[in-house]
């Protein structure tokens, strides 16, 4: 196979962690369109080899999503320390709605940011890519060497945020709090990378219409954000009920029978949809606010139906040539 053709996969995942991140979620405008080069070591970095790591493995979605809960906290605890910066751009806001602080975090910013890279920043680009790469999905796609590479890549994206964030900010964690994020998000890795890839299919249930999932994915996710805005511990409990119900939905359809690439394709492209439109209201943190802003907003929520609709047209029509074959 050739390289450019092993690599392509590679490289989209790599520039749309970040864009998703930060511009489809509208944290940063289109006329900064440049600074995707500073953080897609960081943000690309990480989702490349979160998912070369599980596919390298032979594990699943657990182990990814796993080691996407570890990139959240590795990046907000260790790298920018947002969780314990109450001074943090965005964070000022939610002291208003703080429940008090837990070890010096504040819980819906908490909440929020693990929810933002989980299932955005990490787990929605791979599932994307991976349902574009036809026959390449599940099958590595770096070499060794390539591996090694990224790896100080990711490195030295993870330095240089860092660094500049403490030049801006003059802020550093206690080292108990750096102690506890490292921990942490090192014990997230090892239950990844423990966790048996098990698919057990149930055949007392089946698996819903795939536009089913998608449309349940986008609900679910629009209410899952709408809730760490709320004030206090109803923003809370709304947070774990519909995370939960995320979860228990998505869990037990994967494991139900007929449950397709072409279901995650589309349980993907929901989530996606769900940024699309979140970009809008959300005031960029850098970049041009205004007209200039909601163009870019409107530019990236074509791209981003563009993605999706291609990500399950791709599967749909692997699905019909399956088909025919049998």
């Amino acid at each position: 196979m050739k390289l450019r053709e092993r690599l392509s996969p590679a490289g989209r995942l790599f520039w749309l962690s970040p864009w998703v991140a930060e511009f489809l979620l509208g944290n940063i405008a289109i006329d900064g369109i440049f600074g995707l080069l500073f953080i897609a070591p960081l943000y690309g970095g990480a989702a490349l080899l979160i998912r070369e790591t599980a596919r390298r493995r032979g594990a699943g979605w657990s182990s990814i999503i796993t080691l996407a809960a570890a990139y959240a906290i590795f990046e907000e605890g260790l790298v920018t320390q947002m969780l314990f910066n109450a001074s943090y751009p965005g964070t000022a806001a939610s002291e208003a709605m703080s429940l008090g602080h837990l070890g010096g975090v504040n819980i819906l910013t908490a909440l929020a940011s693990v929810s933002l890279h989980t299932i955005w920043s990490i787990s929605v680009p791979i599932a994307l890519v991976e349902s574009l790469s036809q026959s390449r999905g599940e099958a590595p796609w770096l070499s060794r060497t390539e591996y090694l590479a990224l790896t100080v890549i990711f490195g030295g994206g993870a330095v240089l945020l860092f660094w500049t964030e403490y030049q801006e900010r003059h802020f550093l964690a206690t080292p108990l709090q750096l102690a506890s994020a490292s921990a942490l998000a090192a014990a997230l890795v090892a239950i990844a990378l423990s966790l048996p890839n098990v698919f057990t299919e149930s055949p007392e249930r089946s698996a819903p219409h795939p536009a089913v999932a998608g449309a349940a994915a986008f609900l679910l996710s629009g209410l899952l954000l709408a809730s760490v805005d709320n004030r206090g511990w109803p923003g809370v409990i709304c947070w774990v009920l519909t995370a939960g119900a995320l979860g228990v939905l998505t869990f037990r359809w994967s494991h139900s029978a007929g449950w397709t690439s072409l279901h995650r394709a589309s349980l993907a492209s929901g989530l996606l949809m769900t940024y699309a439109w979140l970009g809008f209201p959300q005031a960029p943190a850098l970049g041009s606010a205004g007209l200039i802003d909601t163009v870019g907003n409107a530019i990236f929520a074509v791209i981003a139906v563009i993605i999706a609709a291609q990500s399950v047209r791709v599967q749909n029509v692997r699905g019909q040539r399956s088909g025919s074959k049998t």
